[in-house]
């Protein structure tokens, strides 16, 4: 027979056992299946256009240009126009691709007509859509995998959508929010509005917990870095070079750093820039712990001036797919909410 102190310590451990995010958090995925790569955490739909070799786009909530590059729409054969993009006192001429409507039709789910940060120029022709066109080629990538262009901000704007990074699966849960089955498991994503309440973008920041503080962050699953050679033996061999990372503030780095002597630093990390790279033990998004998690250093203005006037809150880097390798990761748009599953 069990004695009451015994009994007390195993209804208390039950009850932590079952409310725990992990515990509650678990769910079957749906939706429609998208075609697609995960390559080092980072995520290329595959858009199988019709008489064509299929392309690869990457995905990037963080980035806001929905493009091809060059050699894409050559293969394409598709009509260009140049276009005159203003807001306030910015303007700028964009080289923009005509897609028709059954090409679009073939990638899951379509590109909406719009185009986001601000593009909100539609074609005339109703039988297309329009996608701006890079003035690069893709940057380099694994040896033998290219990229023909970027899904950004614009296309992931007022959808749904599944990421299970852990069985490398992706679904598109259509335009309509997703009803809590427990709301422990949702955390809200914070989105810029203008004096109407409407979204002037679709970026999307989360409050992390690293530390005992809590830092606002960019849902960046575009955020990517190239390893040195050095580094990619301490980070990790197993996976490629060309892979998923996440972004902190110089002056957060040094910070944590200069606490804890005990994480790993890696200097000379990137091999385009040299930025280093910080491994963070756990991180904890939603009550729910992550880690370890890889931080690539990035100058202080990038995210408290440059990207912060497109957030709702001032920011302090991006989570990119080294956090969310862990866990299924839902996405909901409309509802303005994310959820970190258990994978199943």
């Amino acid at each position: 027979m069990l004695t009451i102190p015994l009994q007390v310590t195993l209804i208390a451990l039950l009850r932590v056992l079952f409310t725990t995010p992990n515990a509650v958090c678990s769910a079957p995925v749906g939706g429609r299946p998208v075609p697609a790569d995960f390559v080092g955490d980072r995520v290329f739909v595959r858009w199988a256009a019709p008489g064509n070799q299929s392309l690869r786009l990457y995905t990037d909530t963080g980035g806001g240009l929905l493009s091809l590059f060059p050699k894409a729409v050559q293969r394409l054969s598709l009509p260009l126009d140049t276009l005159t993009w203003t807001n306030g006192a910015d303007h700028g001429d964009y080289m923009m691709a005509h897609v028709p409507s059954a090409l679009n039709e073939a990638l899951v789910p379509p590109v909406p007509s719009a185009l986001s940060i601000g593009f909100n120029m539609k074609s005339e022709d109703s039988t297309t859509v329009l996608l701006a066109v890079e003035s690069e080629s893709p940057p380099d990538d694994e040896f033998g995998y290219e990229w023909d262009g970027r899904l950004g901000a614009g296309w992931f704007a007022d959808r749904v959508w599944t990421i299970d990074y852990p069985n490398r699966r992706f679904y598109f849960d259509g335009t309509k929010t997703v009803a809590p089955t427990d709301p422990a498991c949702w955390v809200p994503l914070g989105f810029k509005t203008d004096s109407t309440g409407h979204r002037t973008n679709s970026f999307p920041r989360i409050t992390a917990r690293i530390d005992g503080e809590n830092i606002q962050f960019l849902v960046d699953t575009g955020a990517r870095i190239e390893l040195t050679d050095n580094a990619w033996r301490i980070v990790g061999s197993n996976e490629p070079r060309h892979r998923a990372t996440s972004f902190i503030t110089r002056e957060r780095f040094e910070q944590w750093h200069k606490k804890h002597s005990e994480w790993i630093i890696v200097p000379n990390a990137e091999k385009t820039v040299g930025a280093a790279m910080i491994r963070v033990p756990t991180i904890e998004v939603g009550g729910r712990r992550l880690g370890p998690v890889w931080f690539t250093e990035r100058p202080d203005g990038n995210f408290r001036d440059f990207m912060s006037q497109y957030m709702d809150k001032p920011i302090e880097g991006a989570l990119g797919g080294s956090a969310w390798r862990y866990v299924t990761l839902v996405l909901d748009y409309p509802g303005a909410k994310a959820a970190l599953l258990t994978s199943p």
